[in-house]
């Protein structure tokens, strides 16, 4: 998507979705009554009559009634909840341009940030990686650029190089292959006003060999194998090591500009902004340097988002501190703030991933829940109610990993399929359905399974 006016550019930077009053999008879409959008949308599609299907290629694959009934769904009548997700009336899509190719494997999937909406980045068994979504500054690592509705299928990331996992951060993407190179693509100096970029991934200078990355929206950091952490500001810039001889076992970089880790021996550091409490040590200060998090907690892995943090203790307990937003009155204590505070709702996590207004986490039984603002669907538990405690994911699908996003999250389960849910507006839910009327009335408020890639 291109960029708006001024007033959406400073948003954009910091990572924060656009408001009703610094947009140009129709006024329909977000002045009026969600409510009456929701019921003027329905009666108008309700009222259109449904054309004869007609297949998009001669050549059709053999399925079983099963495969064949949910290719027809893809790729001609797939019945999405088009008025604002929350509408339960058919409507028929447009039939893609490429047929949906064989089931692969995901096994993870992770979601960035670009100028206006989400994109996704997933990885298939043995190695391929495939985004989704918005592509303004080559993030999702092709040459496809500009198209105003995004890439709303999986495209494969050129290159043909086998990645073990893919870490999106704001208008960039980094894998690391099995022997531990790293490898980057999109915006290469987001310093610049216009940033350059890069649509095939290129490899991070150094040499380093890394076990983990992950990307916020201005930085990116790496993990040894031995816990050494290094970040760097943009691709071309060489890994800096992390200053204090800190080593970790988890790290992950915010969405503000901030990172934070858990040491080998559980301890809790973050450093860089700290606008909003985000390196939860009872202050407003900044740091360039790892500052201990307060209350000597232990802690086992840590999630960073737009400006708050979580972090899971031995056990699957949760503490989360920096911005919070209390979404329905209570008298209970909420997490967040300068200090960490215990994640109310008695589950226990197995991971945890804070994004911009959620945060989501996968429970040690396989179950995923969310929690924070549901306007656009991002809880995924069918309504558009936002809420202070973990609400369970509809659909009860055995989740290995789930990740929040800006506006949506996506996970993918035990049997290698990869879900998203929450704002479409450029097609970062994956499933290839066609563009709605405008971005914001285009969301799913329940899992859509992503669409295969083409053969």
């Amino acid at each position: 998507m291109s960029r708006l006016m001024v007033s959406v550019r400073v948003r954009l930077w910091t990572g924060r979705r656009p408001q009703a009053d610094s947009c140009d999008w129709p006024e329909h879409a977000l002045a009026i009554s969600r409510k009456q959008a929701h019921a003027d949308c329905r009666n108008r599609l309700m009222k259109t009559p449904m054309p004869t299907l007609k297949p998009t290629s001669r050549r059709t694959p053999k399925r079983t009634p099963k495969k064949t009934l949910e290719t027809a769904l893809v790729l001609g009548t797939q019945l999405l909840m088009a008025c604002g997700g929350g509408s339960t009336s058919p409507i028929l899509v447009t039939a893609l341009d490429k047929p949906e190719g064989p089931d692969v494997f995901w096994t993870s999937v992770s979601i960035g940030e670009g100028a206006l909406f989400d994109f996704s980045c997933g990885v298939t068994a043995p190695g391929p990686a495939f985004c989704w979504g918005s592509e303004d500054n080559g993030q999702l690592g092709s040459d496809a650029n500009d198209a105003p509705a995004g890439i709303r299928s999986p495209l494969a990331v050129s290159g043909g190089i086998a990645f073990t996992s893919v870490a999106a951060g704001w208008k960039h993407a980094c894998g690391l292959t099995g022997a531990g190179a790293a490898h980057c693509w999109g915006v290469i100096d987001s310093a610049q006003l216009a940033p350059s970029f890069v649509t095939t991934p290129q490899p991070v200078p150094g040499g380093i060999e890394f076990a983990a990355l992950t990307s916020g929206s201005f930085i990116t950091c790496g993990l040894t194998a031995t816990g050494s952490a290094y970040c760097w500001s943009a691709y071309g810039v060489f890994p800096t090591a992390v200053p204090g001889g800190l080593a970790f076992k988890s790290l992950s970089a915010g969405g503000s500009g901030f990172v934070c880790g858990i040491t080998l021996a559980g301890a809790g550091y973050c450093w860089g902004v700290n606008d909003s409490f985000q390196l939860g040590n009872g202050t407003q200060v900044d740091s360039a340097e790892p500052t201990p998090v307060s209350g000597g907690l232990t802690f086992e892995a840590v999630a960073a988002g737009y400006r708050h943090v979580c972090a899971i203790q031995v056990g699957g307990a949760v503490f989360c501190w920096g911005a919070v937003t209390v979404y329905v009155p209570t008298d209970q204590q909420i997490a967040g703030g300068s200090v960490p505070a215990p994640l109310g709702g008695g589950q226990l996590f197995a991971t945890v991933s804070a994004g911009v207004d959620h945060t989501c986490g996968m429970t040690v039984g396989g179950h995923a829940y969310c929690w924070g603002s549901n306007t656009l669907g991002e809880l995924g538990d069918g309504t558009g109610i936002s809420s202070n405690y973990p609400v369970a994911v509809s659909g009860g699908q055995p989740f290995v990993m789930v990740e929040a996003g800006g506006s949506n999250s996506c996970g993918t389960t035990t049997a290698g399929r990869a879900y998203c849910w929450g704002l479409n507006g450029v097609g970062q839910l994956g499933n290839g359905s066609a563009p709605a009327a405008s971005p914001f009335e285009d969301f799913s408020r329940v899992p859509l399974r992503v669409r295969n890639p083409p053969a």
